[in-house]
């Protein structure tokens, strides 16, 4: 085959080649694609709470008459020693102190507040807090009403026609890719039946590119380029080796490296702990020593 008919083939492969590699990239990333925007969600009804009115009792401790009785005890206690005004004091801080809060404060603010709430001026407060409840209702009422037309109406029409739109136009390019797919590869079957030029070993985009770069540009053929290609594909796999084997002798290295130092590390704990065993034996013959000689 003449030397621009094998690149023109090759060319044509390599083509062939790198336009099936994306579409197999692609097609499932595009095959799981949905629709990006979100569904609009429906407009919910509000609810109008009704409060009671505040009521304003106006009851306040009396904290004279709470406390008085049993400040006064307490004062005259301290210039006497009076055992009854010890009980007397005692017993109008913890028995008067809580009848008059739960027997009288508490029972007069619960008449009062039932007093209130039974009476014409608060009950047309409520009746006005009612009405009012019920035009907030009704505003809510009109607000959802208007808003869950315009959703039924307006939002989710547009939603479902622009998502149909694009699910339409998104399969027709899935179906479009996939045929670009099935004749791409068929054209390359048959390119490859029909010239038989590249081996089947060197059918891919790496080795295509490779061959096509050097025949393109230079006067080898096909075959002169295949051999370059195993031998870069050869030099590759040394250099990856070499890489691979200095690699592990750096950290073989390293390891001897934290070896040697956890020797000389235990050489070291030994050694101290050698020295200042004889050390300790010395002190000890020299005290026994000096004993002596303290003795004579």
């Amino acid at each position: 085959m003449e030397h621009e008919k094998q690149v023109e083939v090759v060319k044509q492969a390599l083509e062939l080649e790198t336009q099936i590699q994306v579409l197999e990239q692609f097609l499932p990333e595009e095959r799981a694609e949905t629709y990006a925007e979100p569904e609009p969600q429906p407009p919910v009804r509000q609810e109008a709470h009704y409060t009671e009115p505040p009521i304003r009792h106006g009851c306040k401790v009396n904290w004279l008459l709470m406390l008085g009785p049993a400040g006064i005890t307490l004062a005259l206690s301290t210039f006497s020693n009076s055992a009854f005004l010890v009980w007397m004091f005692a017993l109008t801080l913890f028995v008067w102190v809580p009848v008059y809060y739960f027997a009288l404060y508490r029972k007069q603010k619960a008449a009062t507040i039932e007093r209130i709430r039974n009476s014409a001026e608060y009950q047309q407060q409520c009746t006005a807090a009612r009405m009012a409840a019920n035009r907030q209702q009704l505003d809510f009422d009109e607000a959802y009403a208007k808003a869950k037309e315009e959703y039924d109406s307006v939002l989710l029409p547009r939603y479902q026609a622009a998502r149909s739109a694009w699910e339409a136009e998104h399969q027709a390019q899935i179906g479009k890719e996939e045929q670009e797919l099935t004749q791409a590869k068929k054209e390359l079957a048959a390119l490859y039946e029909e010239t038989r030029i590249v081996p089947a070993q060197y059918r891919r985009v790496d080795a295509l590119q490779y061959i096509y770069d050097m025949i393109s540009t230079s006067d080898y053929d096909v075959r002169q380029a295949i051999e370059y290609f195993d031998k870069s594909q050869q030099r590759a796999l040394e250099e990856l080796l070499l890489q691979e084997q200095q690699a592990n002798a750096l950290a073989m290295e390293q390891n001897d490296l934290l070896d040697r130092q956890n020797s000389i590390a235990e050489k070291a704990r030994r050694d101290a702990n050698i020295a200042a065993a004889v050390g300790a034996v010395q002190r000890h013959n020299t005290n026994k020593t000096i004993k002596k000689w303290m003795e004579k």
